[in-house]
């Protein structure tokens, strides 16, 4: 069997292929006249380039009885694009798409497959949500104008093939390639969709061009870039790359010359202003005030659920047909979780958590976060116009004990705040990265649930400070960056009242029995040295990382209803504590006053 990593790439290069995939043939008259077409532009660029050569007659019959190990297939990958971004693809009105056609070499079969492997060549940076995040709260809180560049062939660019690596030649499939024989013998000169060491010869390609137009490659992520002014170091431009999609923002002479010279050396197709797509995902920024939201609505409503037989028993276990379903939207719903809908994590995790032996029942929740999923499709994440000088990063952490079985579901939800939030002050609060999932040391207490959690956390929230911080205060060693990292103290919060005081308290944590829980409060210790951060405690039904443990309409409300207002404030551990010396009939969970701001229109929701 072929290992998953080394299948045909043009599955992981093409964005949406299987759902958008073209015949080859028999489409409408209309549609094969697009299919021809594109296969014919795509093929005429690749000839202009150089990047092929084609031998025919006696010549190419005698390539292949002399090379007959150094031939590989190829194909044409052709999907159906959305002529309007954000807008859904009506499959027999060619009036709602375009066709993309892209020759793609079969990568998996490449003799050289081995060699490259040992030498680290199928390695290549893409741009993380870690990385992606920073680069639109950077333009929005400097009030630079989101800038998205589409380039058209990328790989085309990375120069010729090392010569290491020929003769490769490709062979045609059925349909072949318009003007040119079935017989004639096609001899890779340069990178191309499939060959598995292109997106690393790209990626070199474009990092050093664009370190030469005055770009800083960050230190932390490869894949994000700096502009500064000479004399200031001040930030005048940054840039987030994720393979052929750019974006970028920034302003001034210096930002306006480098955005004109990666012009004149790449081949963008699209280059769009203040609103698109980028990494799967699609942003529109407010003229007004410079804000930037993000949404993934139009994958939401492509989301279809499983069909259950109305008298099936919760307790069965799923067939071979109801598990591949059950794999293939949980996949569709881990990757709207993770990128835009926090409120769908817990959900997402626990179907996950139902392999190997899956039940009807864990097919019935996956539904049930589809239509959650469908009727909150317009939450969108906005990256508010905080002042750069006044970001700061909030962690919340949270443990629901042994509520999935025997284990313990753990999550936390990491944001970029206004350093006011320090001062009691309502502040705008934006979502970076967050994760439900099921921790992986057994606890036996609460408190050692959420110190765990809290541990993992402060990973995540050390590697956004310090990049952050590189893109703010310039390069600097990792080593001594305690006093820059000052500059934006943190706020973790919890809803333990025990961790809260033990984090608090100068006293050693040998008081704690478990001897785990405190090697994790001491990392926790000083992950809050390191950075001046600031503990709080919030009662549990005002912790928004709730929602990401526990399965239950209050808490998901809760965090879905924060995300929408984009707006957040921590209330002082004694009036809190004073609320709840209150009669419990006096107090309603989840309305009132709070530590969060509310919609409304989302006192209805849940």
């Amino acid at each position: 069997m072929i290992p998953r990593l080394l299948r045909p790439l043009w599955h992981i290069t093409c964005k949406d292929t299987i759902q958008k995939k073209c015949r080859h043939a028999t489409n409408p008259h209309e549609v094969q006249q697009l299919v021809d077409e594109y296969k014919q532009i795509e093929w005429q660029t690749i000839v202009d380039k150089g990047a092929v050569r084609i031998h025919y007659g006696k010549h190419a019959a005698a390539l292949k009885n002399h090379f007959p190990d150094r031939f590989i297939s190829s194909r044409f990958v052709i999907v159906k694009k959305a002529l309007e971004e954000n807008q859904p693809v009506v499959e027999d009105d060619p009036q709602t798409f375009r066709v993309k056609s892209r020759w793609c070499l079969q990568g998996h079969l490449d003799p050289d497959l081995g060699k490259k492997v040992e030498t680290g060549l199928l390695q290549s940076p893409t741009l993380s949500q870690l990385g992606r995040m920073p680069v639109m709260q950077l333009i929005s809180s400097n009030k630079w104008v989101l800038q998205l560049g589409d380039m058209r062939g990328a790989f085309l660019e990375a120069g010729p093939l090392p010569a290491k690596f020929r003769p490769l030649f490709a062979s045609q499939r059925k349909g072949g390639i318009p003007g040119v024989p079935q017989d004639a013998v096609l001899e890779a000169t340069g990178n191309f969709y499939g060959q598995n060491n292109a997106p690393l010869a790209w990626y070199r390609t474009f990092d050093e061009e664009a370190c030469g137009f005055g770009w800083e490659r960050s230190k932390l992520e490869p894949c994000l870039y700096f502009l500064r002014d000479g004399g200031s170091n001040k930030l005048v431009g940054v840039m987030g790359v994720h393979v052929d999609d750019t974006a970028i923002g920034g302003q001034g002479e210096k930002f306006n010359k480098s955005v004109e010279l990666l012009k004149q050396r790449f081949p963008y197709r699209k280059w769009r202003i203040g609103s698109g797509e980028f990494c799967g995902l699609f942003y529109t920024q407010d003229p007004k005030d410079s804000s930037i939201q993000m949404s993934k609505q139009l994958f939401a409503e492509k989301l279809i659920p499983a069909s259950i037989p109305k008298h099936a028993k919760t307790d069965q276990l799923l067939n071979p047909g109801q598990i591949r379903v059950l794999r293939a939207i949980n996949g569709s719903l881990n990757w709207i979780a993770s990128q835009s809908r926090p409120d769908l994590a817990v959900q997402t995790s626990m179907c996950q958590q139902s392999f190997p032996q899956p039940k009807l029942h864990n097919l019935r929740e996956a539904n049930q976060a589809i239509r959650r999923a469908k009727q909150h499709k317009d939450l969108k994440i906005k990256f508010s116009s905080i002042p750069a000088q006044d970001l700061m990063i909030c962690c919340h952490s949270d443990v629901a004990f042994a509520n999935v079985g025997t284990h313990t579901q753990a999550g936390y939800i990491v944001g970029f705040a206004e350093k006011k939030l320090h001062q009691v002050e309502i502040s705008n609060w934006t979502p970076v990265v967050w994760k439900s999932y099921k921790m992986l040391r057994a606890v036996s207490s609460t408190l050692g649930g959420e110190s765990q959690a809290m541990s993992t956390a402060t990973g995540t929230v050390e590697w956004l400070s310090l990049l952050l911080t590189e893109a703010l205060e310039g390069r600097f060693n990792v080593r001594e960056c305690r006093s820059l990292l000052a500059k934006r103290p943190l706020i973790f919060a919890t809803d333990c009242k025990s961790l809260y005081d033990h984090l608090v308290s100068p006293s050693s944590p040998t008081a704690v029995d478990d001897r785990r829980t405190s090697i994790d409060i001491v990392i926790i210790r000083e992950s809050i040295k390191l950075t001046g951060a600031q503990v709080r405690w919030l009662p549990t039904n005002r912790m928004i990382a709730d929602g990401l443990t526990k399965d239950k309409a209050g808490p998901i409300y809760l965090l879905r209803s924060c995300v929408r207002a984009g707006i957040y404030q921590i209330s002082p551990e004694e009036h809190v504590l004073a609320q709840h010396l209150e009669p419990k009939n006096a107090r309603m969970p989840y309305v009132g006053e709070s530590n969060e701001a509310l919609e409304p229109g989302d006192l209805n929701g849940g």
